[in-house]
């Protein structure tokens, strides 16, 4: 707070003012005494105000790029659990096996998989076990496509030459139906 006093005639008033770091620093100019303020951003030069803004600037570039691929990895990932115990998890083993930098999409899949492995995260148990499911099913259908060679089909037992023909038979028969008859 500064202090001013005005006087007319016999008639004098102190005000008290809130000081304005425009006025603190003017009267500092003029008083020599500039180097004695406080270090803050309202007493810095104008390059070091623009050298700060552009640091900022690049900080907040580089937290917008890190929050668009967090936000890529958690689309593919549904049955990871986005809450603040995960998250300092994966930021921190993140910073351990990348260092401080932009980190990518594949940087935090790599970090997931660490941590998935060791155990540590807490993971939507409903979604891993239709991911399973899916995953199961979708082995058995490239199990069943796979067609044998024919060298493959000659070492084969009579029984599991008879169980692949009935599969295709099968098949044929099926698509057969769906397409309305012979």
């Amino acid at each position: 707070m500064a202090s001013r006093s005005f006087s007319v005639g016999n008639y004098t008033r102190s005000v008290q003012k809130e000081s304005d770091p425009f006025d603190v620093r003017l009267r500092a100019t003029l008083d020599g005494t500039l180097d004695t303020l406080e270090d803050n951003f309202e007493n810095w030069p104008a390059e070091k105000v623009k050298e700060a803004y552009q640091g900022f600037e690049r900080a907040n570039t580089k937290h917008i790029v890190v929050n668009q691929n967090a936000s890529t990895f958690l689309a593919v990932h549904p049955e990871f659990i986005d809450n603040d115990a995960n998250a300092q998890l994966v930021n921190r083993t993140l910073k351990t096996m990348f260092g401080d930098c932009v980190h990518t999409v594949e940087q935090f899949e790599s970090t997931y998989q660490v941590l998935r492995v060791s155990n540590s995260l807490a993971l939507d148990k409903v979604k891993l076990a239709e991911q399973e499911k899916a995953a199961a099913k979708q082995r058995v259908e490239a199990a069943k496509s796979v067609t044998p060679t024919e060298e493959e089909m000659y070492n084969m037992p009579l029984e599991e030459l008879r169980r692949l023909d009935a599969i295709e038979n099968q098949k044929r028969m099926q698509k057969r139906g769906e397409e309305g008859g012979w």
